[in-house]
């Protein structure tokens, strides 16, 4: 029998790089599970030593079989927010490691379960109906009343979440989410081995400023809390193009959102490793939108690693495989991200800025902008719309978004378009 321990990671993609890079724990060898052929090679790269285990099947039981020895693996854990469930079942078959029981996964990574088991637990969400169709969806909106949002229950990225104002619109954001899913913008369909759900919400439009809690939770103890500000495009489409870290708020309504996540965790079953929830404040009070059992994307742990010292993602694999975490973190300074989008179709002419000239703008941690002469830039309807992101910090929150705010007119006048 072999004395190598392996870590097992569950269909990590190209866009969660910051997951990939974490599990390459020293001492452990990486076993990455992925249906996506041309993601092979590329996550070899990026952790060398690891190995990949292509999979064409959706059986859990017949991954099992192609893994190392059970008594070899230490912890599994999900590759991204789409495989919550799906590492939640290896992880209970073989039970190895800390992880979220398979009925508490599910809860988290499906939006209809998930709302209702908080309002089961009186947690406060908005108004919904789950439906499956046009004409129930109807029903639900005459019941919630519009404007509303309809969106999937399987998705991520603000993927096909819209809001309606009328029957037409409402049957036009059904057939739309009925076909096509995140994975279908980037991956072929063999590749894509889960059926989407046909289960869709329906849902009481609700407006307010936005946040999440960045938590970590080790035996059933939240042991670090951060408020993040979320920024977003609203209406209709509810695309973020930023955040802040962290959300300067009152004692009061700090202390609400603290206490809105703490419920909510609680009622997820939420014990181990990272949380992201996401929660609006409105005229009646927190109310939460939906809350996940992994750490934030948007590089949000990017901002926390600045402002508190706090790596998220090795904390996560650490406490996956029962390792030592140190989560008694103050505030050190502040940090904000900002997306590089645009309003329009347009296709860029020349750039007047190199990565060094980027390097020097006051604040700058990292930028990473996907614009060259002759790219074609769409308008910013979806997350993937996106030409990259500029990171800054700041010792105070006005100097951070002083910062981004600075570096990101800087990078859009040094575009020129064509006619």
């Amino acid at each position: 029998m072999t004395n190598e321990n392996y870590l097992i990671v569950v269909e990590p993609t190209q866009y969660s790089p910051d997951i990939i890079h974490a599990a390459d724990v020293p001492g452990i060898t990486t076993v990455f599970i992925t249906p996506f052929k041309g993601e092979v090679e590329h996550l070899k790269k990026l952790v060398p030593g690891s190995r990949v285990v292509l999979v064409e099947t959706d059986d859990v039981d017949e991954w099992i079989k192609k893994l190392p020895p059970r008594d070899n693996i230490i912890g599994v854990q999900a590759g991204n927010e789409m495989a919550v469930h799906k590492s939640a079942a290896v992880a209970e078959k073989i039970d190895k490691g800390n992880y979220l029981p398979l009925k508490d996964a599910l809860a988290c990574r499906f939006k209809d379960l998930m709302r209702i088991r908080l309002d089961e637990h009186q947690v406060p969400v908005p108004n919904f109906h789950v439906i499956r169709n046009e004409k129930e969806g109807i029903n639900a909106a005459a019941d919630i009343g519009y404007p509303c949002i309809v969106k999937p229950t399987d998705q991520c990225a603000s993927f096909n979440v819209k809001l309606v104002h009328s029957d037409e619109e409402l049957v036009k954001a059904v057939e739309s989410i009925a076909n096509s899913t995140t994975y279908g913008t980037v991956y072929a369909p063999e590749e894509i081995l889960t059926p989407w759900r046909v289960e869709m919400l329906v849902e009481e439009y609700v407006e307010g400023p936005e946040f999440s809690i960045e938590g970590f939770s080790m035996g059933g103890k939240i042991v670090f809390e951060s408020i993040t500000e979320k920024l977003s495009t609203g209406s209709p489409q509810f695309i973020e193009v930023g955040h802040n870290v962290p959300a300067c708020l009152t004692e009061e309504l700090e202390s609400e959102l603290f206490d809105c996540n703490r419920k909510t965790l609680k009622a997820l079953g939420i014990t181990e490793g990272a949380s992201h929830c996401e929660i609006k404040i409105t005229a009646t009070g927190p109310k939460v939108i939906e809350c996940a059992c992994r750490q934030a994307g948007d590089k949000i742990t990017k901002l926390v690693d600045l402002s508190y010292e706090f790596d998220l993602n090795k904390a996560f694999v650490h406490n996956t495989l029962g390792m030592e975490i140190d989560a008694t973190k103050e505030l050190i300074r502040h940090s904000a991200i900002r997306f590089i989008t645009f309003s329009e179709n347009k296709t860029v002419k020349q750039v007047n800025f190199s990565p060094e000239d980027l390097e020097k703008l006051e604040g700058m941690v990292e930028a990473n902008i996907d614009i060259k002469a002759g790219t074609k830039i769409r308008e910013h309807k979806a997350t993937f719309d996106r030409c990259g992101y500029i990171i800054v910090k700041g010792q105070s929150r006005e100097k951070a978004i002083s910062n981004v705010e600075n570096a990101l007119e800087y990078i859009k006048n040094g575009l020129i378009f064509e006619d």
